[in-house]
């Protein structure tokens, strides 16, 4: 099973934080780049800000759990 998510903001990285314990490959699609003031509303940590969200949390979900995902900025 393959699960894309079409812009990681608020709810999807929420919603890829829940989906990161399914047998499935993850895929995150989004241009925009990581703020602090929306830190409190998304699933990144603070080293993220300033890059790109998909590759944020491609790296943020390898570095924490061992997911593997792939990233289309």
């Amino acid at each position: 099973m393959r699960i894309v998510f079409c812009g990681v903001g608020a709810v999807g990285s929420s919603a890829a934080m829940l989906c990161r314990t399914l047998e499935a490959q993850l895929a995150f699609v989004d241009f925009d780049r990581v703020e602090s003031k929306n830190l409190l509303s998304q699933a990144f940590v603070r080293a993220s800000v300033g890059k790109n969200k998909a590759e944020a949390l491609k790296a943020q979900l390898a570095t924490f759990y061992g997911v593997k995902a792939e990233a289309f900025p």
